[in-house]
């Protein structure tokens, strides 16, 4: 799978990282620690942005499609009292509801 990894300057560097699975939260509460800065993925539908994550419980890695605004807010604003970067950031995550469509909700 093709990724390209974003740097400082915002252009997009093709990077030979492999593939993860990809997180799918549901209404149980997941602890996930971010071990990446976000960066591009190639998808049937175009470049999404995301992050590697470690669940906290399970200890096992993915990537975290961060472009759903109820995912992006909260996120910002916890890189930002991170020093600016996602690396390290903590945080409980869940869905609202079963509903496909439903929002995430994030709770330091």
């Amino acid at each position: 799978m093709l990724v390209a990894e974003l740097v400082g300057t915002g252009v997009g560097v093709v990077s030979d990282k492999p593939a993860r699975d990809a997180m799918k939260l549901g209404i149980e509460p997941r602890r996930l620690v971010v071990t990446s800065e976000a960066y591009v993925q190639f998808t049937s539908r175009g470049y999404a942005p995301v992050v590697d994550v470690i669940d906290r419980k399970t200890k096992r890695e993915y990537v975290l499609y961060i472009s759903a605004q109820s995912l992006t807010m909260p996120l910002e604003q916890l890189r930002k009292e991170n020093g600016g970067c996602f690396t390290g950031i903590e945080f409980w995550a869940r869905k609202e509801s079963e509903s496909r469509s439903s929002k995430y909700i994030v709770v330091e």
